[in-house]
């Protein structure tokens, strides 16, 4: 609730800013102009708002299985614990979507169900910047090791410090998707089903 509200706090500060920046590129004498696209602007950051405090919610926080959910929330709160200002990004992704992600070239993956994302059991954590907006800082900055650290102190796999630059992936260690393929073909539904996620 209290990320919620500073989620808020933040877009009110953001939205007044910014009616209070076009109201003095404008002049008084375009208040309309001003209020028209303050009203736009207001609903870019209604929007990012919105997206923000659902991240966990809907089907990316309620696909991923019991134990990677409790992971995660550990994640989270060990992070913050440690003055990390942490949230969580993304958990489950559909494999269609991530069908289009490939075809846009803007993922490394060949096959949608070769990420563990797939199957519930892979997360991303980001850092919030100052309005509490999501961020990714330069993978050169400390913080990054600092959380993949933790992670892996939990028993969490990190992108990170295995391959060196995914550094927001945590997933369930001793897991991989090719295990799973093995046993659940490309089913990945009934495996989130086994596992207890919730799937409806």
């Amino acid at each position: 609730m209290e990320r919620r509200t500073g989620a808020l706090i933040a877009a009110g500060v953001l939205f007044g800013s910014v009616a209070l920046y076009l109201w003095l590129r404008k002049g008084a004498g375009s208040e309309a102009t001003a209020a028209s696209e303050s009203e736009q602007e207001a609903g870019t950051v209604e929007k990012l708002t919105a997206a923000i405090s659902g991240r966990m919610s809907g089907p990316r926080w309620d696909r991923l299985t019991p134990e990677a959910k409790a992971k995660a929330t550990e994640l989270l709160n060990a992070a913050q614990a440690q003055g990390l200002d942490v949230m969580f990004w993304d958990g489950w992704r559909d494999p269609e979507e991530e069908k289009k992600h490939i075809a846009a070239g803007t993922s490394k993956l060949k096959d949608p169900l070769n990420t563990l994302h797939a199957w519930g059991t892979a997360f991303d954590i980001v850092f919030r910047g100052a309005l509490g907006q999501p961020t990714w800082p330069d993978a050169s900055d400390p913080r990054w090791r600092q959380l993949a650290e933790l992670g892996a102190s939990l028993g969490l796999f990190s992108g990170g410090l295995t391959w060196g630059w995914d550094w927001p992936h945590f997933q369930l260690a001793g897991i991989t998707a090719a295990d799973l393929r093995s046993r659940y073909g490309d089913n990945f539904l009934a495996y989130l089903t086994d596992s207890g996620a919730t799937v409806a």
